[in-house]
């Protein structure tokens, strides 16, 4: 039953498949494409009557294993849903993704995860760094920082650090707003979306962080990756072996945010080739990149130690 549920799924929680053709360009006919619509509108359907029956017959708090760890998720968001029925599966969510970071981080390593929501990443990150190493995850939003402090908790992860707040450039007050039913689409930008609001500190991320990290940045909060970057400034420009990895959305992101990361790293998009193997694909311009894809980005500073991320590079 899992395995049909997650077939459903139709790519969700996938990586971008790696183009046969142009960088960052994945064809397929008129026919195809809209074959893989209707399909995906007709399982987005089955989907949301089984998340009902699910919530309806008990607690809608479940939880999941993966890696050796236990992550508790609620049903009645979407993505909570869905990563519930991917992981039951047994995939992972954004293989590729997931794939790149865990084989980047080192015992020692530091992983700062800006837009932990509810710690996929920071939970399965903590192991990788060991007791020598540092998590540290980052998450405005009030229910998702609940469900992260609980994962925290349950899973004894003594070397992760969590902290209620956003992290933009500068410090101070914002509003959150959350998307009805799906707390992974929570953004400080403002869009008139039905859901909630509510109000959340902002703080410099230079002003929590230690200089000179080794590991890797990752940063999704949904549009302001560039107010987060600016203010991390003081920690990219002391940390030559701290690789950022981050979620870019055509629907927020422009130039400006392309010329920032640009002029401080050698940018890659991150693909799946087969069985979901990461491919890094060098990427010299915005425009090669298709609307929504996760990009692995190398620091220019310094004398940068090459990971063997067992990636193919093209």
């Amino acid at each position: 039953m899992m395995r049909l549920m997650g077939f459903m799924l139709f790519g969700w929680g996938s990586d971008l498949r790696a183009p046969s053709g142009a960088v960052g360009t994945a064809t397929t006919g008129g026919a195809r494409t809209k074959l893989f619509t209707l399909a995906n509108l007709f399982g987005s359907r089955v989907l949301q009557v089984y998340q009902r029956i699910l919530v309806r017959a008990g607690s809608p708090f479940r939880s999941v294993s993966v890696r050796g760890c236990r992550i508790e998720l609620d049903l009645r968001s979407v993505y909570d849903f869905r990563l519930w029925l991917l992981l039951k599966s047994g995939r992972l969510y954004e293989p590729a993704t997931s794939t790149t970071i865990f084989r980047s981080l080192n015992p020692g390593d530091t992983f700062v995860d800006v837009g932990a929501h509810i710690g996929y990443f920071s939970i399965l990150a903590s192991p990788l760094v060991g007791a020598s190493g540092r998590v540290y995850s980052f998450e405005p939003q009030p229910q998702a920082f609940h469900r992260l402090e609980t994962n925290i908790s349950s899973n004894k992860l003594l070397n992760v650090t969590a902290m209620r707040v956003a992290l933009t450039a500068h410090a101070g007050e914002a509003t959150i707003r959350i998307p009805l039913g799906d707390t992974g689409g929570a953004t400080l930008v403002p869009r008139a979306v039905p859901g909630s609001t509510a109000e959340v500190s902002t703080r410099r991320g230079d002003s929590i962080l230690p200089t000179g990290l080794h590991g890797v940045l990752k940063i999704d909060i949904e549009g302001s990756e560039l107010e987060a970057l600016r203010g991390l400034e003081s920690v990219v420009s002391s940390s030559p072996d701290l690789h950022l990895m981050m979620e870019w959305n055509r629907t927020y992101a422009g130039e400006e945010l392309w010329r920032w990361v640009s002029d401080r790293y050698h940018i890659s998009l991150i693909a799946s080739g087969r069985n979901s193997a990461p491919i890094l694909i060098t990427v010299d311009k915005s425009k090669q990149l298709p609307p929504q894809c996760n990009l692995w980005c190398t620091p220019k500073v310094g004398e940068v130690r090459t990971r063997d991320l067992g990636a193919l590079r093209t």
